[in-house]
């Protein structure tokens, strides 16, 4: 779909480009890696080189599955950023199309947005290409680079942008986190994507998560927001200081998609596939080192 758009630019290019006996060199990084994979494979290149960045792994006919989980009743919502702003316009076109039930954007990540008007501009661009859904925020410094203050883009999202919807709030800075929480809205929600900090967030009134850890120990993340709602503060931290504990164990084996995937066989048995290249899956041993800790914390057989 949109990677044959990219390869008959470059044919053109190319062809072009080889008339005048110049020395072409195409940049072909900065999207998914298949994508990457694939436009090196694709032309008749003297020369690639590659920009490696902070992409989401999925390319645009991966992120179309999604809308197979329409069958199963549950909202479907499809994280479309992390690519060229021309593909994530596309891919949240037909996110809207294919019954998608709300779409979640990253920022810009190559020409990263310096203040909460880019942000705005960027955000505003995905939203008009889906007027009809619900679009959210993916705030994750650690990973996106793009530190703006969340509260002050909210207030000026909600005036510019009509079906902005809220925010991803992943970053453990609660303090700027509950100020977003007053900042929203009717109708508008804050997930909270730090799972080391289900407890506390509760407690300052972020009821809504949404965690990998929660797909391997959901019973126990429940719990925890039980106890919060039942004012358990005791018992709301003791259970906390156990879902840490598990993904402590994960953590301290490497990055964070190889060591869910890996958990998730190991809490429930359920196999989801290694991790999208560059990521790479985690050694048997690490598996084994993972598995005796939450089996000491009785999460695992």
């Amino acid at each position: 779909m949109l990677r044959v758009v990219r390869k008959k630019v470059i044919d053109a290019w190319v062809a072009a480009g080889k008339s005048t006996e110049l020395h072409i060199q195409v940049q072909v990084g900065g999207a998914p890696l298949a994508d990457v994979t694939e436009l090196v494979g694709g032309a008749p290149l003297a020369d690639v080189t590659e920009l490696v960045s902070s992409v989401a792994l999925l390319n645009a006919e991966g992120r179309d599955l999604p809308a197979a989980g329409k069958s199963t009743g549950l909202h479907i919502q499809v994280q479309v950023g992390g690519a060229p702003l021309a593909d994530v316009t596309e891919l949240a076109r037909y996110c809207q199309q294919a019954g998608a039930d709300s779409l979640l954007t990253l920022p810009e990540l190559y020409f990263k947005p310096a203040s909460v008007q880019d942000l705005v501009f960027y955000v505003s661009q995905v939203a008009k290409a889906a007027p009809k859904l619900p679009v959210l925020y993916y705030h994750i410094p650690a990973m996106s680079k793009v530190e703006i203050h969340m509260p002050s883009f909210v207030a000026a999202a909600t005036v510019t942008i009509p079906n902005f919807k809220g925010i991803k709030f992943t970053s453990n800075d609660l303090s700027e986190g509950a100020q977003v929480l007053r900042t929203l809205k009717e109708g508008q929600e804050m997930f909270l994507g730090a799972d080391t900090l289900l407890a506390p967030a509760a407690l300052l009134g972020i009821k809504s998560s949404i965690g990998t850890s929660f797909n391997l120990f959901p019973k126990l993340a429940q719990e925890i927001l039980d106890a919060v709602d039942r004012n358990e503060v005791d018992k709301a931290r003791a259970l906390q200081e156990k879902l840490s504990l598990a993904i402590e164990a994960h953590t301290c084996e490497g990055p964070w998609v190889p060591i869910m995937k890996a958990g998730m066989e190991i809490a429930t048995g359920i196999k989801v596939g290694p991790p999208s290249l560059p990521q790479r899956p985690l050694s048997a041993e690490a598996k084994l080192r993972i598995q005796s800790k939450l089996r000491t914390l009785g999460l695992s057989k």
